[in-house]
């Protein structure tokens, strides 16, 4: 079992810490498409699903979502997302939203509690994705967010559990910036431009993928091989233009892609 610090310095080493970040960052696709990936990624945190959504515009984007909603393989963060409120969630933000790409836009803001303030109008927008929107706003879209230090309060129930075992008698504040203190002292910097130094949103990261670690359900590069499974298992033109981004770096060919993810996930038994 690693320390944290073990952890922390081997999920940004092997890039395993936000692999979405990776190949949405580094696609060459246009950044109205981008949007409209990160506006279908919200239905269902599904990268293969948002690819091949992100290629329709207008209400054929819309109308794509609503034929995979009864069948969509949900990640857990969008485990809720089912039912009749997710319908009326994905009615409304197309009626709202008549250009997905622009429910994006809509979300963009100065500091994090404004993009909070911003998704109360949104529905089924809640804590996860709150900070999804604002933390993907600064990373991959780099417009400037600002995290201020009360905002690690409202980040999701997992990273601030993970917080807690890695150091229970600290704020998760404190917490979070012990560990992009420890990282900028390793010098490391944020993916995925490696543009600035590490701040809380990695930490949050660390912390969230901590806890899945050591409930085992993270081994190295599992994060980039359950992307890449989802952008092999709904197969699209910007599908592939995704793998080729989020493998930039992990040295695995194209035709070795399928065997490697299920060769890393077998090692969690999925």
């Amino acid at each position: 079992m690693m320390s944290w610090k073990q952890f922390a310095k081997t999920l940004f080493e092997i890039e395993d810490a936000d692999p979405g970040y990776m190949l949405l960052g580094r696609a060459k696709i246009s950044l109205p498409q981008k949007r409209r990936f990160m506006a279908a990624w919200c239905a269902f945190y599904n990268p293969g699903i948002a690819a091949k959504a992100s290629e329709y515009e207008g209400e054929l984007f819309w109308r794509y979502l609503q034929t995979q909603y009864a069948i969509a393989k949900r990640a857990s963060e969008r485990r809720h997302f089912r039912g009749k409120a997710g319908l009326d969630a994905l009615k409304t933000w197309q009626e709202r939203f008549t250009l997905p790409e622009t429910m994006v836009s809509y979300m963009v803001a100065s500091n994090f509690f404004k993009v909070q303030y911003r998704a109360k109008s949104v529905p089924q927008i809640g804590v996860y994705f709150v900070w999804k929107f604002a933390d993907v706003q600064e990373r991959v879209f780099r417009i400037p967010c600002a995290f201020p230090p009360e905002a690690a309060k409202h980040s999701p129930s997992v990273p601030q559990q993970g917080a807690k075992r890695i150091a229970p008698d600290l704020t998760v504040g404190e917490t979070y910036a012990m560990i992009a203190d420890y990282l900028n002292d390793l010098g490391m910097r944020s993916p995925p431009w490696y543009d600035r130094p590490m701040n809380m949103q990695e930490a949050e990261t660390v912390a969230c993928v901590y806890k899945q670690y050591i409930n085992s359900k993270w081994c190295p590069h599992s994060r980039t091989a359950k992307a890449t499974r989802s952008l092999l298992a709904t197969p699209s033109d910007t599908g592939e233009v995704l793998l080729k981004a989020l493998h930039t770096r992990t040295g695995v060919r194209r035709k070795e892609m399928d065997a490697w993810q299920t060769d890393v996930l077998n090692q969690l038994g999925h």
